[in-house]
């Protein structure tokens, strides 16, 4: 259906009716109502044609060529379908990339269009949508981390491909033995280790672009991979050793911290509670060392230095 409306400005040029169209085209989007108009202007002043862009696609004629052709344009793009496919590309360059989330937003309000699921049909070809063509859209594919396309121009009246390189693989946080990590989320960051991308429970998969990152898993002391590469197609395999359990036991409350002692070095691991004199951790495989003074003791000479061991699956007090 194309509706044309004869909209005549009084004799400056200026919009007379007390009206917005912007505002009125703005709360339609808003109730989930988008209309797409065409707007034909005859000898428009440049500030009159940015004026009506933000409601939809707009023509200025100069001269009774400049409309037809116009008119043209319109009934064309209004009677020839607009469709669009997502190619979601591999490092090869083939388009088969798929099952993520996928959003196409108008740029110049972040009104959302789309949002769906990415998809493989049966002929092995992404989805084809149809589409109300506006200026320009921003794609997003809500990988982890995500892919922003800008400023995308869609061709009214045909068949446009839009696509973004999404190579990705699986990484799968495992323990060696026992269970004791189940309810651990591994922290995914970039390299440097400034930006975290997301949370992964220990024992599930997940899928991130291929790339490499920095690891972080809150076990006692951290478990750190720095480097952590993830290759498309392919999964890579983190294994957490099995922990050992702790118990730190003393006559009173006191002061205490845990050290992890590696090649001549002492690093902070954490503080101890001992309020209430006993306190069991959970800690990975290595050489320790904890430094405690009883809180009653007001003097360093009472600090105690205990070197210990944690072995997987071990259990072992640790008299204070």
């Amino acid at each position: 259906l194309v509706v044309l409306d004869l909209y005549m400005p009084d004799v400056d040029g200026i919009e007379a009716c007390d009206g917005d169209p912007c505002a009125v085209a703005l709360k339609l989007r808003e109730q989930g109502i988008v209309l797409k108009p065409f707007v034909l202007g005859i000898g428009l002043e440049t500030e009159m044609i940015d004026a009506f862009k933000c409601i939809g696609q707009t023509f200025n004629a100069e001269s009774e060529v400049e409309f037809d052709d116009a008119m043209s344009k319109i009934t064309g793009q209004v009677i020839t379908n607009t469709t669009f496919q997502i190619n979601l590309l591999k490092q090869n360059g083939q388009p088969t990339e798929t099952n993520v989330a996928v959003s196409l937003q108008n740029l110049s309000d972040k009104a959302f269009i789309y949002s769906f699921i990415h998809t493989i049909n049966k002929l092995g070809k992404p989805d084809t949508f149809g589409i109300s063509h506006t200026p320009k859209y921003t794609l997003t594919v809500h990988s982890i981390p995500p892919v922003v396309v800008e400023a995308i121009a869609l061709k009214p009246g045909e068949h446009n491909i839009i696509e973004a390189g999404v190579s990705r693989g699986s990484l799968q946080i495992s323990q060696s033995r026992g269970n004791e990590f189940r309810n651990f989320k591994a922290e995914l960051y970039d390299q440097s280790g400034c930006h975290m991308w997301y949370r992964q429970p220990v024992g599930q998969g997940q899928k991130y672009l291929s790339g490499t990152y920095k690891l972080v898993v809150p076990t006692i002391p951290e478990f750190v991979v720095a480097n952590l590469t993830i290759t498309e197609d392919k999964t890579t395999t983190v294994t957490l050793p099995q922990p050992g359990l702790i118990t730190f036991r003393s006559g009173s409350a006191g002061y205490g911290s845990v050290f992890v002692e590696k090649d001549k070095t002492r690093i902070f691991v954490c503080d101890l509670n001992l309020t209430a004199t006993v306190e069991t951790l959970t800690m990975l495989p290595g050489n320790y060392r904890v430094v405690y003074r009883p809180q009653k003791m007001q003097s360093t000479k009472f600090t105690v230095n205990k070197a210990f061991t944690v072995k997987s699956g071990d259990s072992k007090v640790v008299e204070l």
